[in-house]
């Protein structure tokens, strides 16, 4: 007796092939990973939004307050509407903390290469040249 009729199992034949790995979902908001509510029940949108930028943000113990108190009541409703997507948060939050970090006078990460500002001199960006404005000429 085989492990078939041992089991009750249907024959290779009549059994229907499975999906395999190289299968893929079809293309639908409810298969996307993006869509997940992942905030928990009954917080309110400012506190998903909250949530949500604390997602993006590098330091979010340091800079999450400052990037709140930036966020007009258009840009909350833009990303409630699904118009502002992850994407554009992390843009918003990268660049917003970059700034922050500029006005307290520290280097970002990925400025390590020496210019010349023709306002401010001598200074760190990301790139060798010269420039006649620059990020740091908002910290004179």
């Amino acid at each position: 007796m085989s492990w078939r009729e041992i089991l009750r199992a249907p024959s290779a034949a009549s059994s229907r092939p499975q999906n395999t790995h190289n299968e893929q979902n079809s293309a639908h908001p409810n298969n996307s990973a993006d869509c997940a509510d992942i905030a928990p029940e009954g917080l309110t949108e400012k506190e998903r939004l909250t949530e949500a930028l604390a997602a993006t943000c590098k330091n979010p113990a340091s800079s999450l307050p400052e990037i709140m108190a930036v966020i007009t009541l258009e840009d909350h409703q833009s990303w409630h509407r699904g118009e502002i997507g992850n994407a554009a948060l992390v843009a918003f939050t990268s660049s917003l903390q970059e700034r922050l970090e500029m006005n307290r006078g520290l280097r970002p990460s990925h400025y390590n290469r020496t210019a010349v500002c023709e306002h401010c001199g001598s200074i760190w960006l990301w790139f060798d040249g010269y420039v006649q404005g620059c990020p740091w000429c908002w910290n004179r």
